[in-house]
């Protein structure tokens, strides 16, 4: 219908905010620190997925004990 229609465009040019974690020289160090797999930059399956996810946590962890250091 139109109403749909008119709703799609909307939402289509809605902005999207992501916010990140970390900002200003932390975040900087971040982006240097964290070194994603070539394998998760498209993970596969779901397996791949959660293997992405959880090493992100992991380097996150020893980041925030470096950065405090």
């Amino acid at each position: 219908s139109r109403r749909q229609r008119q709703m799609c465009i909307r939402d289509r040019d809605s902005a999207i905010v992501i916010k990140s974690k970390y900002q200003g020289n932390k975040k900087l160090a971040w982006l240097q620190f964290y070194q994603q797999s070539i394998k998760c930059q498209r993970p596969k399956n779901i397996n791949m997925f959660a293997f992405c996810s959880e090493d992100k946590i992991q380097q996150r962890d020893a980041f925030e004990q470096q950065y405090t250091q």
